[in-house]
């Protein structure tokens, strides 16, 4: 091989091994760089998950899921999740003292039963959704209407953010925990924007309903069709139980035997013959009571209790029902047939009601208007074994009533004066935003010396005082006679029947549909 060959091929080769390096430095760094990449989308990817963690955990996802659809409009959970604890505070107000014998605040409300297909959290939801309905309705109404808020309504408005801050300051929390407590997600502002559709709503509702008006023959027409809701009627009724006998249990664990055919006919044979002797021994009690004797001497004897007494019932309408033992007694007092002292006896699986009829009358006389303003004691601390703090907060209830009372009577002393300080100074929350006024207040309806006050034959326009009552003490101004009572209830009646006919037509326009994901999460907290 020649030189200058052998030169050439040297340099081919090491062109070639040249080649050979950078081809596989390429490599190495393509290699490198896809590797880079892989560890920065994946870096980008632990970065989207944290914020969509973040985020996840701040509830902006959730409170902004659909949950519900009512008409053409879409709502979040968040504003389901503030329906459904207005209906559970409604509710559990409704029952009162007995709540916490129907549910356990802490179990969760999916876990407890309100009845056989129902959980409590499903009621509380169906209830929510229904105010939700509600709210729509009437608010856009009174936004057609271009009606503006009422001077009562607003205040409350207004005056909520400075209760939040009071309730934040009193259990040391923060306002952004107090609006949690709502539910998973719900903000200041949701919960401000859906408490002020509320009350402008309930506000709408309110004037709608006072803006109905009726004549004489309105009235005359309602009662004529309704005299049953209308009447009072008084009673008096006693019941006769059965000596029922009872049912044989286990000595040892108290539990229910279980009976033989036989041993079960003959305790049914027995229950029969109890419920028999009842009944005989109830038509016997009405024939002796037919006959002249005294109601309560005869209940003292069939009873074995000569303390015993017949129960005196006196209400007005068929809903007074709801003070009567049954309503098959409310149905045999109200029927039209009765006559005043008849006796009747109304048989039961176990026992019978010995029921006389009283009277059944109209309530004429007049209603009244009246406004006051209420000073209720406040607790005094330390020991009150002799009831002395009591007296003393009652005291201090007392001078702040004549100082108020003192007040208006150097100002104005005028009825609107007198509602000023009202708004200023009453505890009664059911009356003073609007004054203190109570209007068509009716015989019976207050506490005996208010109600003494205000019906006192000789009341006039304009006339006030204060009123000692178990509450505190009433600064009291007469305002004026109302309605005839019959024709409070009529006029009741005629509006919630005008009331009701329009919303029921408006609801149609307002479908509750499509119940989105946003649901899954209300009332889970």
């Amino acid at each position: 091989m020649s030189a200058s060959r052998e030169k050439k091929q040297r340099q081919k080769a090491l062109q070639q091994t040249l080649s050979d390096s950078r081809s596989k430095e390429a490599k190495e760094a393509r290699k490198e760089k896809r590797k880079w990449h892989a560890i920065v989308a994946v870096f980008i990817i632990i970065i989207i998950l944290f914020i969509a963690m973040v985020v996840w955990k701040s509830n902006v996802i959730q409170k902004n899921m659909k949950a519900v659809s009512i008409g053409d409009e879409k709502y979040v959970a968040m504003d389901a999740e503030y329906y459904y604890n207005s209906a559970y505070n409604q509710i559990s107000a409704q029952y009162g003292d007995y709540w916490n014998y129907l549910v356990d605040p802490s179990v969760p409300m999916d876990k407890q039963f309100y009845n056989d297909t129902q959980t409590w959290r499903d009621y509380f939801i169906e209830n929510g959704v229904k105010m939700m309905q509600e709210a729509a309705i009437m608010s856009d109404a009174a936004k057609e209407a271009g009606y503006t808020m009422s001077d009562e309504a607003q205040t409350y408005l207004d005056n909520y953010s400075d209760q939040v801050d009071e309730v934040c300051t009193n259990y040391g929390i923060t306002r952004r925990q107090y609006f949690s407590y709502y539910g998973a997600g719900m903000t200041e502002r949701g919960f401000m924007r859906n408490l002020s559709t509320q009350i402008l709503a309930s506000d709408y509702a309110s004037h709608l309903r006072d803006s109905y008006t009726y004549t004489d023959a309105d009235y005359e027409a309602y009662y004529a069709e309704h005299s049953n809701d209308i009447d009072f009627v008084d009673y008096t009724y006693y019941v006769v139980t059965a000596n029922m006998p009872a049912a044989p249990v286990d000595e040892e664990t108290g539990d229910p035997l279980t009976l033989t055919e036989e041993e079960q006919a003959a305790l049914d044979a027995e229950k029969a013959a109890a419920v028999e002797a009842a009944h005989a021994a109830a038509w016997e009690m009405a024939g002796r009571l037919s006959g002249g004797r005294s109601f309560d001497a005869l209940v003292a004897e069939y009873s074995g209790d000569p303390e015993a007494t017949a129960t005196v019932i006196s209400g007005y309408g068929y809903s007074s029902a709801a003070y009567a033992p049954d309503t098959s007694v409310a149905d045999w007092v109200f029927d039209s047939a009765r006559t005043p002292g008849e006796v009747g006896v109304i048989e039961t699986d176990t026992g019978a009601y010995v029921v006389r009829f009283d009277s059944r009358y109209l309530r004429d006389d007049s209603t009244v208007n009246v406004r006051h303003i209420l000073i209720a004691p406040e607790p005094v601390e330390g020991e009150d074994a002799d009831g002395s703090l009591a007296a003393a907060a009652m005291a201090n209830a007392k001078a702040e009533a004549e100082r108020i009372y003192a007040e208006w009577q150097s100002g104005e002393a005028t009825e609107e004066s007198f509602a000023a300080l009202a708004k200023e100074y009453s505890t009664d929350t059911g009356s003073a935003a609007s004054g203190g006024l109570y209007e068509n207040v009716y015989q019976g309806q207050m506490v005996e010396t208010f109600n003494d006050w205000c019906f006192d034959p000789g009341r006039q326009p304009g006339d006030s005082g204060i009123v000692e009552t178990q509450y505190g003490y009433h600064i009291m101004y007469f305002v004026s006679q109302g309605d005839a009572y019959w024709k409070y209830q009529c006029d009741n009646g005629l509006r919630s029947q005008e009331y009701s006919d329009w919303f029921t037509a408006k609801q149609a326009e307002y479908p509750i549909s499509e119940y989105g994901p946003g649901m899954k999460l209300v009332g889970r907290t």
